[in-house]
């Protein structure tokens, strides 16, 4: 039995010592669904980057009463791209 308490104890000790796993990249590396996201000054919308259909990054516009969301800007290629850091 105390053979088996000490190699309990060993295993414990060597569990404890690892490495958590790592968060994959891919997780990491996602794009945001919403970026740089700003309240308007009366409170009532919002505006955030955002993708388009054609996933392309786009000024949005959400009213907070109704959640109807509009596509303010048609960026043909992504403006934000240089925005994000890393």
């Amino acid at each position: 039995m105390a053979l088996t308490l000490i190699f309990s104890a060993s295993s414990f000790a060597q569990a404890q010592n690892q490495d958590p796993p790592l968060i994959p990249r891919k997780v990491l590396d996602a794009p945001a669904e919403h970026d740089f996201l700003t309240i308007s000054p009366d409170g009532k919308s919002f505006g955030y980057i955002a993708p388009s259909d054609k996933d392309v990054a786009n000024l949005w516009v959400e009213d907070l009463a109704t959640r109807q969301k509009r596509m303010v800007t048609r960026a043909g290629r992504s403006f934000g791209a240089g925005l994000r850091s890393g």
